[in-house]
C-alpha cells in the first residue's frame, strides 16, 4: 500500500521524484523503442500507377497511430514513476526525508551521514529499507536482473540516492549572483532600483535622458521629497 506523502515533505518529494526519474525514464524509454514497420506498398490508382490520395491518407493513418503510442507511453512511464517515487520515498530515513541545506550544514551526524560520496554503511542502510515490492517492480521492467545481487542494487539506488541528497543539501544561489541590473516589475535600469517604486513613472519618464541636468533634478527633488515625508513619519 503506498503511503501518503506528509505536506512538509512534498519538496523533497518532487525533487526525489526528479533524480529517480531521469535514469528511469531514459532506461525504460530504450526498452520500449519498436522497429519501424515495413512500409506497405502504395495503393494503386485504377490505371496501376499509385494515388498520391492514397499515399497520403495511409501515411497520415500512421503518423497517428505513432503519435497515440508515443502518448500512451509516456503516460504509463510516468505513472510508474509516480507509483515507484511513492513507494521508495517513504521507505527511506526520517532525517533523509527532510534533509535541507539549513539542517545538513548545522547538524554534524546529518553530514557523517549524508557527506557524499555515500558511505558504504550508510549505503547498505539505505538499499536494504526499499520495499521488496518495489525491487519486483523494477525487475519486472528489466531495470534490474531476477534475482538483483548487492552489486546490483549498489549500481542502481546509489546515484540517484547521491543525486537527491545533493540537490536537497545545495545551498541557495549567492544573492549577488541573482541580482538583477533593473527592476523586474518596470525595467528601468537608469536609476537605483531603491528609488523605483517610490518615484511615479511618469517622473522616471521624464527625466529619463541621461546627461540632461535639468531633467535629472526633478527626479532628485522628488527623492528628496519622499525622503523627508518618510523622515518626517518615524
Amino acid at each position: 500500500m503506498v503511503e501518503a506523502i506528509p505536506p512538509d515533505e512534498h519538496s523533497n518529494f518532487e525533487t526525489f521524484r526528479e533524480c529517480f526519474g531521469e535514469p528511469v525514464l531514459k532506461a525504460l524509454a530504450k526498452s520500449v523503442e519498436k522497429p519501424r514497420k515495413k512500409k506497405r506498398d502504395a495503393r494503386k490508382s485504377k490505371d496501376g500507377r499509385p494515388s498520391r490520395a492514397g499515399a497520403v491518407k495511409e501515411k497520415d493513418a500512421e503518423a497517428r497511430i505513432v503519435s497515440t503510442e508515443e502518448q500512451t507511453t509516456a503516460e504509463d512511464l510516468g505513472e510508474f514513476i509516480d507509483y515507484l517515487s511513492s513507494v521508495i520515498f517513504p521507505s527511506l530515513p526520517t532525517d533523509l526525508r527532510t534533509l535541507s541545506f539549513s539542517k545538513y550544514k548545522d547538524n554534524p551526524q546529518l553530514q557523517d551521514d549524508y557527506s557524499t560520496p555515500l558511505s558504504t554503511s550508510t549505503e547498505l542502510q539505505l538499499i536494504n529499507r526499499i520495499p521488496p515490492m518495489a525491487i519486483d517492480s523494477l525487475t519486472s521492467y528489466a531495470l534490474l536482473p531476477t534475482p538483483p545481487d548487492a552489486f546490483d542494487l549498489h549500481h542502481f539506488f546509489t546515484p540517484f540516492l547521491t543525486t537527491y541528497i545533493t540537490a536537497v543539501t545545495a545551498p541557495p544561489p549567492i544573492w549577488s549572483t541573482t541580482r538583477t541590473a533593473a527592476c523586474e516589475l518596470c525595467l528601468r535600469d537608469w536609476i537605483p532600483l531603491t528609488y523605483h517604486h517610490l518615484i511615479p513613472k511618469s517622473t522616471h519618464e521624464r527625466g529619463g535622458v541621461d546627461g540632461n541636468p535639468e531633467k535629472r533634478e526633478i527626479v532628485e527633488s522628488w527623492v528628496k521629497w519622499v525622503g523627508g515625508v518618510r523622515w518626517k513619519s518615524r
